[in-house]
C-alpha cells in the first residue's frame, strides 16, 4: 500500500473519530440544554451549528469526478474554520453582540468578515449534503436582494449593501440563525435522537414483528405489512428514505415472494414509508416549523393532522387489498418461530411507553424538546430493565453518537432556508409574491391551489422536506391565508406536498430506494407510488374546503367530512388500481376516479351526495358480478 493510500484511509479514519466526538458532544449538549432549560436564543442557535455544521464537511467530503470521496486535507480545513468561526460567534464575541443595538452599533472588520465567511460555508456544506438544488436557490435570493432595486413593479424594492445583508444572516436572529435552526436545535434535534434511541432500544423490530402478526395471514398479507409497518416506524423516524431502507429490507422480498410485482411492491413500500412524515406523533422535522409559523403548540397539531394521516394509510391499505383480489393473492403463513400480536402486546407492549410519554406530557403541557427528553429517559430504563440492571454503555454512546451526526442534514438545510427567510424579511418578497399569485390566479382559489401544489412538489423534489416547506411557508402560503383558507389548512397544505414529492418523478427519492430494494425500474415504481397515494394528493384539498377534516370545525362537520374522504379514497384506490372484488374497465375506471375527486373537493352537497351514490352503487355492482362469477365457476366445476 502506497504513502498516499495509507494517508487517505489514516485520514478516512481520523474523519471517523472526529465525527463521532462531535456527534457525541452535540447530544450531549442538548440533553443538557433540554434538562437545565434552552439557552438565549442566539447562543442557542450558534451553539447548536457549532456543533453540526462542521460535521457536514467530513461526512459528506468534497465532489472528485463527479463522484464523493474520502475526506481530504481540504475537508479538515473547511471542518476547522467553519468550527472557530461559529465558535467566534458563539463563545468568543457572544457577549458584544448580544449587548449592541442590531443595525446601529459599529461591528468590527473580523465580525463581518466570519459573518461573509459563514454564509459561503453554509452554502458550500448544503451543496454537499442537498446538491444544488436548494444552493441555486439560495443565490438567486442573495442575487435579488442586491440586483432587486433594478426591476420595476412590485418585485422592486429599495436594496441592501454587503455589510448590512452580512449582519442580518449572520450577526442577527432574523437570517441563518433564525426560526427555522431554533427548531433544529430544539425540537428537531431531540426528536431525531428519539428515533435513534427507539431504534436502539429494539422498538424498530418490535413494530414489524406486530404488523406481520397483525396482517400476514390476511388477502395481501406481506403489502398489508408493509404498510402497517412504515406506519408504526414513520411514527418514530419522521424521515421517508430511512423508513424504505429499515423496514423495506423484509416487506419487499416477502411481497415479491407472495407474488407482488417488483414495481408494485418498491411502490407500497416508497408510498407507506412516505406517509411517515405526516403521521402524529412525532411526523417529519418539517412539522415542528409548521407549529413555528402557525403559532400553535406541537400536541395541537398532531391532533389536526391525525385525521388527515390516517385516512392516507387507509388509501393504501385499501389499494393494496384491491390489488390482492386483482392478482388473485393470499397471505403466509407464520414461521415456526412467528408470534401473535396478542403475545407481542402482552410480553413487548413496555416498548410503546416511549411514545405514550411523549403525547402525555404533551397532553399536559410540557414542549416537544422536553416531552422527547421524557421518552429518552424512558427508553434507558427499559434497557435497564430488561438487562437486569446491567447496562450496554458503548451502544448507548454508539446511539448518542449517531443521532448527533443524524441531525447534520436537518441543520445544514435549515441553516440554509434561513438565508431565504432573511432574504425575504429584508426585501419584503413573500408578501409581494403572494400578492402576485393571487394575481395570476385571479382571485380563484381553484387556479392558486393548483400554483402552490406544484411549488412544493418541485422544490421538494430537490431540497429535504423541511426546506421545501418553509419556502413554501415563506413565499406561497401567505396567499392561501390572504385570499381567506385557514391558516393551519395552509400551511399542511404546503407541507403535504412537500412531502410527497419524496415519490413523484422525475426525482422521487424514497420511491428510488424503494426501486433498489425490489430490483425494479425507478421511475416505474415512482409512478405507481403516485397511484397509490392519489388520495394524498386530494386530501389537502379537502380539508383546504373544509377545515372540518383537520378538526377546524363542528364535532358533526368532522364526522361527515371523514364519510366523504372515506367513500372518496375507496374509490380513487379502486380506479387507480383497476379492481375491486373483479377488475373494472378502462372508462369505469377513469369515471370512478373522477367521481371521486369531484365528490372530496367540490363544496356543494348536492353533488358530493350524487358522486356518492354512483360510486357506492358501483361498488354494488361490482361486488354483484363478483358473486355472480363465483356461481358460474362453482357450477362450471360441478359440471
Amino acid at each position: 500500500m502506497d504513502t498516499n493510500t495509507k494517508s487517505t484511509y489514516s485520514l478516512a479514519e481520523l474523519a471517523g473519530k472526529v465525527v463521532f466526538v462531535m456527534g457525541l458532544l452535540a447530544a450531549c449538549f442538548h440533553l443538557y440544554t433540554s434538562a437545565a432549560g434552552i439557552l438565549e436564543a442566539y447562543k442557542m442557535r450558534t451553539t447548536h451549528l457549532m456543533f453540526l455544521l462542521p460535521m457536514a464537511f467530513l461526512i459528506f467530503p468534497a465532489a472528485r469526478k463527479g463522484k464523493f470521496s474520502k475526506p481530504g486535507w481540504m475537508d479538515f480545513i473547511w471542518f476547522a474554520v467553519v468550527l472557530a468561526g461559529l465558535l467566534y460567534l458563539s463563545q468568543i464575541a457572544y457577549d458584544r453582540l448580544l449587548l449592541r443595538i442590531p443595525f446601529v452599533s459599529p461591528l468590527t472588520a473580523l465580525d463581518y468578515a466570519v459573518a461573509i465567511f459563514l454564509i459561503v460555508a453554509v452554502l458550500e456544506a448544503t451543496r454537499r449534503v442537498a446538491g444544488w438544488g436548494m444552493v441555486v436557490v439560495c443565490l438567486v435570493a442573495i442575487a435579488y436582494a442586491f440586483f432587486g432595486k433594478y426591476l420595476h413593479g412590485r418585485l422592486r424594492h429599495t436594496g441592501t449593501t454587503v455589510l448590512r445583508m452580512a449582519e442580518q444572516m449572520c450577526l442577527s436572529t432574523n437570517g441563518i440563525f433564525g426560526s427555522t435552526v431554533a427548531a433544529s436545535a430544539t425540537f428537531i434535534f431531540m426528536f431525531t435522537l428519539f428515533g435513534e434511541f427507539l431504534e436502539f432500544s429494539g422498538a424498530g423490530k418490535f413494530f414489524i414483528d406486530l404488523a406481520f402478526a397483525l396482517t400476514g395471514k390476511a388477502k395481501g398479507g406481506p403489502a398489508k405489512m408493509a404498510v402497517v409497518a412504515s406506519g408504526l416506524m414513520g411514527m418514530i423516524s419522521g424521515s421517508s428514505t430511512a423508513n424504505v431502507t429499515s423496514t423495506g429490507v423484509y416487506t419487499i422480498p416477502l411481497m415479491k415472494k407472495t407474488g407482488y410485482r417488483p414495481v408494485f411492491a418498491g411502490a407500497v413500500e416508497a408510498s407507506a414509508s412516505t406517509g411517515g412524515q405526516i403521521l402524529p406523533p412525532v411526523m417529519g422535522a418539517a412539522s415542528f416549523l409548521l407549529a413555528e409559523y402557525v403559532g400553535i403548540s406541537y400536541l395541537s397539531l398532531c391532533v389536526a393532522a391525525a385525521i388527515p394521516a390516517v385516512l392516507y394509510f387507509i388509501a393504501i391499505f385499501i389499494a393494496v387489498h384491491f390489488e390482492a383480489n386483482r392478482v388473485g393473492l393470499k397471505g403466509v403463513e407464520p414461521g415456526k418461530d412467528q408470534v401473535s400480536w396478542k403475545w407481542l402486546l402482552i410480553h413487548k407492549c413496555y416498548l410503546l411507553a416511549p411514545l405514550v410519554v411523549i403525547i402525555i406530557t404533551m397532553i399536559m403541557g410540557f414542549s416537544a424538546y422536553k416531552a422527547a427528553l421524557y421518552g429518552i429517559g424512558v427508553i434507558v430504563l427499559i434497557l435497564l430493565a430488561e438487562k437486569k440492571g446491567r447496562f450496554d454503555v458503548r451502544g448507548l454512546i454508539r446511539a448518542l453518537a449517531k443521532g448527533g451526526r443524524g441531525a447534520v442534514m436537518i441543520a445544514v438545510t435549515c441553516a440554509a432556508a434561513g438565508i431565504v427567510i432573511g432574504v425575504s424579511n429584508e426585501t419584503g418578497i413573500g408578501v409581494k409574491f403572494a400578492s402576485i399569485i393571487i394575481s395570476l390566479g385571479r382571485g380563484n382559489l381553484y387556479m392558486v391551489l393548483p400554483m402552490v401544489m406544484l411549488a412544493s412538489i418541485v422544490l421538494g423534489m430537490g431540497l429535504p422536506t423541511s426546506a421545501a416547506y418553509i419556502m413554501v411557508a415563506a413565499i406561497a402560503v401567505p396567499a392561501l391565508i390572504k385570499m381567506g383558507c385557514n391558516a393551519m389548512a395552509s400551511h399542511l397544505f404546503a407541507l403535504y406536498f412537500g412531502v410527497f414529492s419524496g415519490i413523484t418523478p422525475p426525482v422521487a427519492i424514497s420511491a428510488y430506494a424503494a426501486a433498489g430494494l425490489a430490483d425494479s425500474p425507478p421511475m416505474k415504481t415512482g409512478w405507481m407510488a403516485v397511484g397509490l397515494s392519489l388520495p394524498a394528493f386530494i386530501i389537502p384539498y379537502a380539508f383546504i374546503f373544509n377545515p372540518a377534516l383537520i378538526l377546524q370545525g363542528t364535532p358533526a362537520g368532522t364526522a361527515w367530512m371523514i364519510f366523504v374522504a372515506l367513500i372518496g379514497i375507496a374509490g380513487m384506490a379502486a380506479g387507480v388500481i383497476g379492481c375491486i372484488f373483479v377488475p373494472m374497465k378502462k372508462w369505469q375506471r377513469f369515471a370512478i376516479v373522477i367521481l371521486a375527486i369531484v365528490m372530496t373537493v367540490v363544496p356543494d352537497l348536492t353533488i358530493t351526495l350524487a358522486a356518492m351514490a354512483l360510486i357506492i352503487g358501483y361498488f354494488i355492482w361490482n361486488g354483484l358480478a363478483a358473486r355472480r362469477g363465483a356461481q358460474e365457476k362453482g357450477a362450471t366445476d360441478a359440471d
